[in-house]
């Protein structure tokens, strides 16, 4: 019996002679750690989205929602450029909470689509949005999300600087927006103090062409009608600061009159059932009557913030956080005022 070797010997040469063509590489050590203890709860909460500094400069808008419109999933809800409010994944009105600096607005904006929130992006320091598991923390009612606007008018830490300060103004050309808006900071021993105000005006959006091609009668050329809008606000804030905490208050004042554009009105009030059975004539009468809805906003707002670092043996810190909030906004229908809420 033969055996032929030489087959088997070269194969096993031409392999040596491949590995030795490819030299060796070393991969550099990668270390992968966790830890289960001394996480937040917050952490684990994702996904939050932190609009701030200059991307923050750089959306802010007149409206929150249209500060908002460039995140993942967050549309606007638009009656016009005064009102704009957040929708989330579809979901808009009591399913997405609106808070100023940890607390509800306070204001109608829940109630109907044409109603403005009483924030100001153009003065706060930073916008969270919080989805998902986090918004329990918030209630069982914000299955959308919420929208924390941050507007630092307690101050919470004392500056390097004893003053400090900005100012800025913008101009819009669609509908000749002017917005001017100014902050100070400073601070004196353990007191800080804020400041900030702002004050925005702005015509009836330019369109080319009109308003309503399918109405041409009732439609303006060129501009959007009842679209212009007036806001003024202000906010003086300070606060006590030690080395275990701080104990701050603020006052905040603002204004708002905006229109609604025809046709983008919400109705709120409650009808018998003859009214829906009203002939064409009294209909048309009635849709004339509502075409030119304005809304008149103010709102005067108080608020106490304050904490304490371990108050207690096993506690990190107490924290306390009050809010009071006088609220009207009613809605001119013409020369007449029609629906009034107050709170």
């Amino acid at each position: 019996m033969k055996f032929r070797l030489m087959p088997l010997a070269a194969m096993v040469m031409a392999s040596h002679a491949v590995h030795a063509n490819n030299p060796r590489h070393d991969l550099e050590e990668v270390i992968v750690s966790a830890s289960p203890v001394h996480a937040q709860h917050s952490d684990n909460a994702r996904p939050i989205a932190v609009l701030k500094g200059d991307e923050l400069r750089n959306k802010a808008s007149a409206t929150l929602a249209q500060t908002l419109s460039g995140q993942v999933g967050v549309a606007s809800a638009s009656f016009g450029p005064g009102v704009g409010n957040p929708v989330i994944r579809g979901q808009s009105s009591n399913r997405v909470k609106v808070m100023q600096d940890n607390l509800d607005t306070l204001d109608a904006s829940n109630t109907s689509a044409d109603h403005a929130n009483t924030t100001e992006p153009l003065l706060a320091d930073q916008i969270e949005i919080l989805r998902g598991p986090s918004t329990l923390r918030f209630g069982s009612g914000a299955i959308g999300g919420v929208v924390n606007v941050i507007d630092g008018r307690i101050p919470t830490k004392m500056l390097k600087e004893s003053i400090s300060g900005a100012i800025e103004s913008r101009y819009t050309s669609s509908n000749h927006e002017s917005a001017s808006v100014f902050r100070l900071d400073g601070g004196l021993g353990q007191f800080a103090w804020h400041a900030d105000g702002l004050y925005r005006d702005s015509s009836d959006v330019d369109i080319p062409g009109l308003s309503n091609p399918e109405d041409p009668e009732d439609s303006s050329d060129g501009y959007i009608a009842n679209s212009e809008s007036r806001a003024n606000a202000y906010s003086v804030g300070g606060s006590w600061i030690g080395e275990r905490g701080y104990i701050g208050l603020s006052f905040n004042q603002q204004e708002n009159l905006y229109g609604i554009p025809a046709g983008a009105h919400v109705h709120h009030e409650e009808e018998d059932d003859d009214d829906h059975h009203d002939d064409d004539d009294d209909h048309d009468e009635h849709g004339d009557e509502e075409e030119v809805i304005r809304v008149d906003m103010e709102q005067t707002r108080y608020d106490l913030k304050a904490q304490l670092l371990e108050p207690f043996s096993g506690f990190e810190k107490l924290t306390l956080r009050i809010g009071h909030n006088d609220y009207e906004h009613r809605e001119l229908e013409g020369a007449e005022v029609g629906t009034v809420f107050e709170s």
